[in-house]
């Protein structure tokens, strides 16, 4: 019977690592992120040439896919947390002895509060965050553009 929920287990304790692993890098790659992105934006105006022009926009277009994925991923992790929640209620537990219905209950706790990918608690992964993310370099794009005249 332990051996049917050990992966759930493992993947829980896995995605904690996970976020306290990577919290402090997340939220620098985030600042990185929009400062890099907002000044290759000014500079993407301005570019000379197809060459330039070309850097220019593979650099912006990789930058965004990283971003974009990185949100992305955290999004899934969500969705498959509830998914999980919802496949072990859908379980027949109640036809099952003690102990498969305590384990199912101590999954379905943990999986009320999502474990959510973020960066020193300021930026979550995912796809709303990936939103701001953008509305955040176009403003300081914008801050920029407007600095520079």
């Amino acid at each position: 019977m332990i051996t049917l929920f050990q992966p759930v287990f493992f993947s829980f304790s896995l995605v904690r690592f996970l976020e306290q692993t990577f919290t402090s890098t997340i939220i620098v790659d985030f600042f990185h992120a929009v400062t890099s992105l907002s000044f290759a934006l000014f500079h993407f105006q301005s570019a000379q040439g197809l060459v330039e022009f070309m850097k220019m926009y593979v650099f912006l277009f990789v930058c965004i896919l990283h971003q974009f994925l990185n949100n992305y991923f955290g999004e899934i992790i969500k969705y498959w947390q509830v998914r999980v929640s919802d496949a072990t209620y859908q379980t027949p537990w109640y036809l099952r002895d003690a102990q498969f219905r305590r384990s199912i209950q101590i999954i379905t706790a943990r999986t009320r509060t999502p474990i959510m990918m973020n960066g020193l608690k300021m930026y979550i992964l995912c796809l709303a965050s990936f939103i701001e993310f953008m509305k955040r370099i176009f403003s300081y794009y914008t801050v920029l553009k407007e600095v520079s005249k």
